[in-house]
């Protein structure tokens, strides 16, 4: 009997190994129900990373807001502004922290705030991202005047941001959906004084931006796990759950020396 060609008999063994390895249905069902077993368990970490690195630009941008403030300060007596020159203080501060090169007015943001688009810098749209202690404001007027953050009463003594009794403990920024806070405005929140995002009395802010759900979610949830990330007058940074930020009176006290 005459054997085969070697290569007819190699070819023969190929296509029946071919046909002997293939994958059954059973097989195919098994790898796609791990693969979608390793997509559940990496969504929620992947979510809990971007999170984690909202809040950390979070952060940033509050240093950086505390150095804009320091500038401000030397360039001004030491004080800082709520309203400057007709300008709400963030504007300013944020020119001071990040100067507009290309004369594009930008904001520094909480990229977990309302439509910032996990951006830290973004073209100004309005207040919806930090607030500020109001204990430490001053008005700067345009004749060179300074005058109360409430009211138009001049100062007896300008409020010097250089001289604040106990710095590492004085609240400047912070997340809010305001540009001003006092606690009492905190603890009442209302359509003129905004929110602290998930603080448990965010109650009426639901009835006031009800045509942004953006804000209303934002004011209920809170950014970073329910948590404020704040700054103090020495820089040094705080976190803290909402309740606890907005019921110690500690954190807005601002006291001279």
């Amino acid at each position: 009997m005459r054997s085969r060609p070697y290569h007819l008999a190699c070819r023969q063994r190929k296509r029946s190994c071919l046909l002997s390895c293939g994958f059954t249905l059973l097989e195919v069902l098994v790898v796609i129900g791990i693969i979608f077993v390793l997509v559940a368990l990496s969504v929620p970490a992947m979510q809990s990373f971007i999170s984690k690195s909202r809040s950390v630009g979070c952060q940033s941008s509050l240093r950086q807001l505390y150095i804009g403030a320091v500038s401000f300060a030397a360039d001004n007596n030491g004080a800082i502004p709520y309203n400057y020159q007709g300008g709400w203080w963030i504007w300013k501060i944020s020119e001071y922290a990040i100067p507009p090169a290309d004369k594009s007015p930008r904001d520094l943001m909480c990229p977990d705030s309302p439509k910032a688009n996990g951006k830290q810098v973004a073209p100004r749209f309005g207040p919806a991202n930090y607030g500020m202690n109001s204990r430490l404001a001053c008005t700067l007027n345009n004749d060179g005047t300074v005058t109360a953050s409430y009211g138009d009463k001049p100062l007896a003594r300008l409020f010097r941001f250089t001289d604040l009794a106990a710095p590492a403990s004085t609240v400047l920024y912070f997340d809010s959906g305001h540009l001003f806070q006092m606690q009492h405005d905190a603890k009442k929140p209302g359509g003129a004084w905004g929110y602290i995002p998930g603080f448990s009395a965010n109650k009426r802010v639901s009835n006031y931006y009800a045509a942004d759900k953006r804000i209303t979610i934002d004011a209920h949830r809170g950014r970073h796990g329910g948590t404020v990330n704040f700054i103090n007058a020495d820089g040094s940074m705080g976190q803290l759950k909402a309740d606890e930020f907005v019921n110690d009176a500690k954190n807005w006290e601002a006291k001279l020396r």
